[in-house]
């Protein structure tokens, strides 16, 4: 992989040191089931094959994508994929529950992403563009962001301690072109097994066909696809940095 362009270091390269022994604490916040997937599957897959723990968070049930299964069997079926998801990629799951489509950015999300944040205690955090096409990618970026900060902050209560800390944040790829990747992660060697994950999400397979009109895993394959040749590999997920005020490391947590 060109070091130059994939590996490409936002400031100091440098070995990172985490804040407490063994590897690094990864935690990726999806909007629904099978975004963290989708998103950033490839590169949780590398942090797991460097023995790094990886923490999923899902904000919403999924309980809106379908056309034929009700919402309440539809939430549940939807946990268990994510559950067998988070199982096949070693990963723990944190699953928040609100309703699909309805993410809002009031005080019982505020503190539930900031309880999700001080229990994985992460050195690094993935998480939706706030610009991306979807309200809850939307709303779901912008809890994390202000989560972030207030997890730090121990007048805030929860019932996981505050962090010592504010981890380093990277927004996932949204496939658009207004998309101005900061780095890149070559997935090459791992992209079968990343569809392999996202095929886990069964229930959405009929779904995404039916009102895409695309079979579930294209969209991701070409989107990858597109951003390997940008940085001259075969596969690649592309990421955002966004550096928050209140801390974060200067070096690059990407794989």
């Amino acid at each position: 992989m060109p070091s130059s362009i994939c590996q490409r270091a936002s400031g100091m390269e440098r070995a990172y040191t985490p804040h407490h022994t063994g590897g690094m604490r990864v935690l990726a916040v999806g909007a629904h089931p099978d975004d963290v997937e989708f998103h950033c599957g490839g590169t949780l897959l590398l942090y797991r094959l460097g023995g790094h723990d990886v923490t999923v968070c899902v904000a919403t049930n999924g309980d809106k994508g379908s056309k034929r299964i009700p919402p309440g069997e539809l939430a549940a079926i939807r946990q268990g994929e994510a559950r067998e998801a988070a199982a096949r990629l070693g990963a723990e799951l944190i699953w928040l529950g609100f309703e699909d489509g309805a993410l809002q950015e009031g005080l019982a999300e505020r503190m539930a992403f900031i309880e999700a944040v001080r229990k994985a205690r992460p050195d690094v955090v993935l998480a939706h563009d706030p610009d991306d096409y979807h309200p809850d990618h939307r709303a779901s970026a912008r809890l994390v962001r202000d989560a972030l900060f207030l997890a730090t902050v121990p007048h805030v209560h929860t019932e996981s301690p505050a962090l010592e800390s504010t981890p380093s944040l990277y927004w996932m790829d949204t496939g658009a072109a207004a998309f101005q990747p900061t780095d890149y992660v070559d997935v090459t060697d791992v992209y079968a097994e990343k569809e392999e994950l996202l095929a886990l999400h069964r229930s959405q397979w009929e779904w995404i066909s039916d009102h895409s009109g695309v079979e579930i895993a294209e969209p991701m394959r070409v989107t990858n696809r597109f951003r390997g040749m940008a940085c001259g590999v075969r596969y690649a997920e592309a990421f955002r940095r966004e550096w928050l005020a209140a801390g974060g490391s200067a070096v690059r947590l990407l794989p």
